[in-house]
């Protein structure tokens, strides 16, 4: 209880408030880093994608880098968006091993006019 003279106990000039500074504890006023590295630090991202990566967009990354060895993946990427926009041209890119010039090596009917001289 306090005393009757009607005076707050006094605090010592020097101790500090039992409470964190309100700047401190939202990080404000001191930077906070992390000594934990990002995911991206322990992993460089690869490009071309390995062959383990089967997606269609990755298999046309190293087609193209095969053909373009000096080639960057922000070039192929405004290639894959302007030149095979639709996931049909991106298949047939795939399947001639980036020719989209060639016909497809499936045959559809029946036997050709060639085969047919004898």
């Amino acid at each position: 209880m306090w005393p009757t003279s009607g005076t707050a106990p006094l605090s010592l000039p020097n101790s500090r408030s039992p409470s964190p500074d309100p700047d401190v504890a939202l990080g404000r006023g001191r930077q906070i880093t992390s000594t934990k590295p990002s995911k991206s630090d322990i992993n460089p991202r690869v490009w071309p994608p390995t062959p383990s990566k089967t997606k269609p967009k990755d298999q046309c990354a190293r087609i193209w880098k095969s053909r373009h060895p000096e080639g960057t993946e922000s070039e192929f990427d405004k290639y894959y968006k302007e030149a095979i926009p639709t996931q049909n041209l991106r298949n047939k890119y795939v399947r001639n091993n980036g020719d989209l010039t060639a016909s497809s090596s499936r045959k559809r009917g029946g036997p050709s006019a060639a085969s047919q001289d004898d």
